[in-house]
Parts: C-alpha cells; sequence; structure tokens
C-alpha cells in the first residue's frame, strides 16, 4: 500500500478538520466556516463518505492532504509528514532520501529534548529546578512542556547523540552542534535551561537556552537554534500546539514574547496564549493565528523595548484587518507577565480581561495632560497620526471626541491640525515614491558625483557655487548647462533639455539629508572624486581611439591620441 493511501486510511477527515474549524453535521455531510477566505456563513462542506472537503465560497477544495497544504501552507512533502506523525507511521520505509533526512531531524530533536530533560532530574540540577518552581513553574508544567537543562560540558551532548547513532553531520545540521574553526565540534546548548520548541502539531524542532540565574556568560540572556529544514522561526509560535483549542474556544488569542511569560500566563489560567520566539511577530505568524481567530491581545514587556514591539505589532495586525486589544500595566508595575504571575495569578487573569482598544492603548501613552507645551503638542500629533489611520469615519470621530476630552483641546481644532497630519503623510509619501524611483534610477559614478554637487549648489548657491565654478572644467557636458542655470539663481527658465535634470537634482536636495556644518568639507571631497573619475573616462576615450586608430593605420592621429595621452598621465602625476 502507498504511503499516501496509509495515510488517509489512517486519518478521517471529519475528526481532523475539527481540530481546526468548527464544523456541524448537516444530513450526510458536515459544515462551517471556511477558514480560507473571510465569510459570515458556513460554506465549506466536508464529505465523511467521501473523505474530501470543498468550499462553495472560494472553491477550494480536496483531500485531508490538500486541507493540510492549504491550512499550514506547506508543500506536499511536509503536509505528508505532517499527517504521518499524526498517524504514527513512520515515513522511513517508504520516503525518498530527502524525506528521510527530514525524518532524522525530527529524531535527533526528540533524543536530545530527552536527553536535557534527563539531566534536569539529577542532584546537579537540584538549584535549577528550584528556580523553576520559585518562578512558578510546577512539577507538572515542566513536564508538560518538557523543560531540560544543558551540560556545561563542552559536547556532552554531541557525544551523547553519536552514541546513540547520530553522526555529527546530523546533529550540526539539526542545529545542536557547531564546527569549531579547529574542526572540533562543540555543543551549541552548554548550562543553559531548555526549552523545546515544536511545531504546531507537538514534535520537537528546536531549542530555546536561557541563562541559568548565577551563571557568567558572554553569549546573551538567550541562545536559539538556528534554522534548519524543519524550523522557521517566523512561522512557528512556542506553546501553539498546547493552546491551539484554547485559542479556538476562546476566540482570541494573547500573544506575549518569551517561553518564560508564555507558562507564566499558562500556570495563571491564561491558556489562549500564544509567543514568538527568538524573532519579532512576523505576518506568517499572524497567517497562523487568523485561521482561528480574529481577537489580538498584546502582553508585552513593561518597558521601553516592550512599548516599542507592542506598537510594531499593532500596525502589522491593524494592516491584517485583527481586532487588536493591549494589557495596559502601570509604568511602575510588574515588568512582565512572569513578574506580574508571580505577583498574583489572579491579577494577571485581570489585566488580560480588562485589555484595552489599541487606541485607548495609545492615549494612555501619550503626554496629554503635560503642562510643557511642546510635549502636549508631541502627544496629540502622535495620536492624531493613529487617528488618521482609521478607515472608519464613525471610530475616527470617536477618538477625535476622546482625544478632545483628555487634551483639552477644542475639537476643531484637532480637526485642523489633522488636516496638516494627512498633508504630511502625504508628502512623506511623496518623497518616498520619489526617493525610490531615483534608487531605481541606473546611473554612473560621475552622475551620482555631478547630482550631488548640484544639490550643494542648490543648498547655498553662494559658498557652494563659488567653489564649483573654479572647478568647472572637470564638469561632464551635460551637468556644465545646469550649473549655469543653477549658479544664476534660476533668472531664466532652464532650457527644455535640462529641465529634467534640473527637477531631478531638486528632487534630491529635498530628500537626501545635507549636513550644514560639514557640506562645504564634502563639497571639495566630491570635486576630488569629481576630478579623477572624469580623468578615467578621459583615459578610457583615448584609449578605445588608439584601437580604432590602430585598426586604421592613422599615423598622424595615432600621434595625436599618444600625446594626449602622455599629457594625461602627466597631470595625474
Amino acid at each position: 500500500m502507498r504511503v499516501v493511501d496509509k495515510i488517509k486510511e489512517k486519518i478521517d477527515i471529519v475528526e481532523y478538520i475539527k481540530d481546526f474549524v468548527e464544523i456541524k453535521p448537516t444530513g450526510k455531510n458536515f459544515k462551517g466556516i471556511c477558514p480560507f477566505h473571510n465569510e459570515k456563513t458556513p460554506s465549506m462542506v466536508v464529505s465523511p463518505d467521501r473523505q474530501i472537503f470543498h468550499c462553495f465560497g472560494c472553491l477550494s477544495g480536496g483531500d485531508v492532504i490538500g486541507f493540510v497544504m492549504k491550512y499550514e501552507n506547506v508543500e506536499f512533502i511536509e503536509a505528508l509528514k505532517i499527517l504521518a506523525d499524526k498517524a504514527g507511521i513512520s515515513l522511513q520505509e517508504f520516503g525518498s532520501v530527502q524525506e528521510k533526512k527530514y525524518t532524522a531531524l525530527y529524531e535527533v530533536n526528540r533524543i536530545a529534548k530527552e536527553y536535557f530533560s534527563s539531566l534536569l532530574q539529577t542532584d546537579n540540577a537540584k538549584s535549577i529546578k528550584k528556580y523553576l518552581i520559585n518562578r512558578g513553574l510546577s512539577e507538572e508544567i515542566i513536564d508538560e512542556f518538557e523543560i531540560g537543562v544543558a551540560s556545561s560540558n563542552l559536547d556532552a551532548l554531541t557525544r551523547h547523540l553519536v552514541k546513540m547513532s547520530f553522526s555529527v553531520t546530523e546533529a550540526d545540521k539539526a542545529g545542536l552542534s557547531f564546527k569549531t574553526k579547529r574542526g572540533m565540534y562543540m555543543d551549541r546548548f552548554r548550562e543553559r535551561i531548555i526549552f523545546p520548541i515544536h511545531n504546531h502539531f507537538g514534535k520537537v524542532i528546536a531549542f530555546t537556552g536561557r541563562i541559568i540565574p548565577g551563571v557568567e556568560t558572554d553569549m546573551g540572556k538567550y541562545v536559539n537554534s538556528p534554522e534548519t529544514p524543519i524550523f522557521n522561526k517566523s512561522r512557528v509560535l512556542y506553546g501553539f500546539f498546547k493552546s491551539k483549542q484554547y485559542i479556538r474556544e476562546e476566540d482570541s488569542v494573547v500573544l506575549v514574547e518569551g517561553q518564560m511569560d508564555f507558562l507564566a500566563c499558562w500556570f495563571s489560567g491564561v491558556k489562549n496564549v500564544a509567543a514568538s520566539s527568538g524573532t519579532a511577530l512576523t505576518i506568517s505568524h499572524l497567517e497562523v493565528l487568523k485561521k482561528l481567530t480574529n481577537n489580538l491581545i498584546l502582553f508585552y514587556d513593561n518597558d521601553k523595548a516592550g512599548k516599542m514591539a507592542t506598537e510594531k505589532s499593532i500596525d502589522l495586525a491593524q494592516a491584517m484587518d485583527f481586532n487588536v486589544k493591549v494589557v495596559i500595566q502601570p509604568s511602575d508595575g510588574a515588568k512582565d507577565p512572569s513578574d506580574l504571575a508571580l505577583e498574583s495569578q489572579e491579577k494577571l487573569k485581570q489585566v488580560v480581561t480588562f485589555a484595552k482598544p489599541a487606541m485607548e492603548y495609545y492615549l494612555s501613552q501619550a503626554n496629554l495632560s503635560s503642562l510643557d507645551i511642546q510635549e502636549k503638542k508631541q502627544g496629540i500629533r502622535f495620536i492624531l497620526e493613529k487617528i488618521n489611520k482609521i478607515q472608519s469615519p464613525v471610530e475616527a470621530s470617536h477618538w477625535l471626541k476622546e482625544l478632545s476630552k483628555m487634551s483639552g483641546v477644542d475639537e476643531s481644532i484637532l480637526d485642523k491640525e489633522i488636516q496638516f497630519v494627512k498633508k504630511n503623510e502625504k508628502l512623506d509619501k511623496t518623497k518616498e515614491e520619489i526617493k525610490q524611483n531615483i534608487t531605481d534610477q541606473p546611473v554612473s559614478r560621475v552622475d551620482r558625483i555631478a547630482q550631488r554637487i548640484l544639490s550643494l549648489v542648490v543648498f547655498d548657491k553662494e559658498g557652494a557655487g563659488k567653489l564649483i565654478t573654479e572647478s568647472k572644467e572637470s564638469f561632464p557636458e551635460k551637468y556644465k548647462e545646469v550649473l549655469e542655470y543653477m549658479v544664476s539663481e534660476g533668472k531664466t527658465e532652464p532650457k527644455s533639455e535640462i529641465t529634467g535634470l534640473v527637477n531631478l537634482i531638486n528632487l534630491r536636495t529635498a530628500i537626501e539629508p545635507i549636513n550644514e556644518d560639514s557640506y562645504l568639507d564634502e563639497l571639495k571631497e566630491l570635486l576630488i572624486e569629481l576630478k579623477k573619475e572624469n580623468l578615467l573616462y578621459q583615459k578610457a576615450r583615448i584609449r578605445a581611439e588608439i584601437k580604432k586608430a590602430e585598426a586604421q593605420a592613422d599615423t598622424v592621429k595615432l600621434d595625436e591620441l599618444l600625446k594626449e595621452f602622455h599629457e594625461l598621465t602627466r597631470d595625474e602625476g
């Protein structure tokens, strides 16, 4: 029997899809909301008799393998592996060399996980286990999430894997070992608390190693597995294999940063939680979550970095039409979810329950009641920029009223101010488009230097213009007229043939930064560079003409060219 047939025989499509989508019986079939497009009325039908699904809205359909491919956004082979794992079928007896390599990666990670877990049970790790328990992690949580510890030995895991019949190359490919400059293989994770990272079906695919308190290291607080054929950190969410059913049930997800914050939420009873690991929130993470819920609650660290991450995540999630809320904590409150859980698990649950809409979060961050007029002005402008992004006029009007109440500034004044925001946004967008257009244009080095020089003339016609006029002979011919026009301060209209160049240089001046303190020094360096480039161009031109004269046996022309070349090289010296 083919592996595909064996998998489909073992896995019932109805039972499988039930784990991801709520489907209800309708006669012989089941019906539910299609996860592949936005809809309110169920149009996806699942047939237990034919073992297929079909959506009458977006026309998606196929067997259970096709569902996994589309739902998980993976290729056929990866979908097959996911289903084989669920069915308890080994692909090694069926698979290609490539499939067997994938299976080996899963297996080497499984053995490594068991090794790390076993070390945490030893007497040497008693203090580490005590630390974890003091951080709120019970024995059950430690076992459930398979937390372990890495030895301080340089190659303890590598030697263990070799003993278990894996090669050092396999350990290296899984990101568990690495080769030193001396050709030795060392463990990537040493003397660290180990958090296994599972794929969304519960297979261990990578690890995060957290520093053990009191242990000195120059490797940073966290060490993460590198990306491998089975691990893409931009797609995988820590703990999602456990929490996805709760996310679906609650129709919301609490997003945190890191394993300890995830576990703090979990043992506090907030189980509709997921964590990015080793990377910021990505579009791919959101695509995974979008299949289960449209409601996002951000619960990041209560510090400057956490607030910056919150703002970026709000923008990203709102661009994908998520309803976004944010957990708001007092500035003198707990630093992160983990610390808050230690204070009170009940308090953690409460702050999640009372998370505020993103705009309310922004209002709480702005200095709207500041006595410093500049601070207040900046705070108002910050909020207006956010309101300007809201698509719904009704919602935008609501938040404009709230801003007026909180800032004490009349709504009509704010309405005028938001027009400036719109105008500036449009100008910034235009500048960015022009900048991109300029960047995309292929120009020679001489062109770039000449255009930058002329930008400095626009900036300071008197000082820069005088310097450049003295070095005019080095300018390419097509820029000499532009220079003359600019130095004349545009008293006449530019000739039609140079209008495009004049406009381009004016745009560059508006977009590219110019340092007021050092622009004349920059100009002098550019003039030297232009002279060098011009010399190289003239030499290349003469060489080409010499070849032509030699081919035509034109001795008179050849003598003239050699003399000209000699003059150039003499000037160079």
